[in-house]
């Protein structure tokens, strides 16, 4: 049975690293679904709409990759969909696996959802958003870690 591959994250904003993740993710499932999610306990330099325009418009040229926002927490989206997916989490240190380790648990009780994770690339080991944002706020070069896409955006916006 095919399952569809679910990357759920809150791409505030969406990396490089995130976009590799997605191709990774659609070349061994066929097809991925980015989910753009709201974390009630983080504060965005983006809000959800302009994050999921971000992401539509990075992804706009891969056919096997769809992009979808929520406002729910994730099981509650899982159950929605109504399909059968797995969601896959990149994880970049040990740290990244900790907390998702809880999190997979958490929507697996809840939504019966399996997670898989694929280790970061060694040259995207080190990219996130919380770098891309304290690199924007300091006025840093951040071509090596963000899309030309999300670049213009905040050039134009901030």
């Amino acid at each position: 049975m095919k399952r569809l591959a679910v990357l759920p994250g809150s791409f505030d904003p969406v990396t490089l690293g995130h976009v590799e993740l997605a191709h990774r993710i659609a070349a061994l499932f066929g097809t991925c679904r980015v989910v753009v999610m709201n974390n009630r306990d983080k504060e965005y330099l983006l809000p959800l709409e302009e994050r999921y325009e971000l992401c539509r418009r990075v992804f706009e040229k891969d056919d096997n990759i769809q992009v979808d926002s929520s406002e729910d927490m994730l099981y509650s989206y899982l159950l929605e969909i109504r399909e059968p997916c797995v969601l896959v989490k990149g994880v970049r240190n040990e740290k990244d696996y900790l907390y998702e380790k809880n999190m997979a648990a958490f929507n697996f009780t809840h939504s019966g959802v399996e997670t898989l994770y694929l280790d970061a690339r060694e040259d995207m080991a080190l990219v996130s958003s919380t770098l891309a944002r304290e690199g924007w706020k300091k006025n840093v070069d951040l071509s090596s870690i963000l899309p030309q896409e999300v670049i213009k955006h905040l050039q134009n916006k901030l």
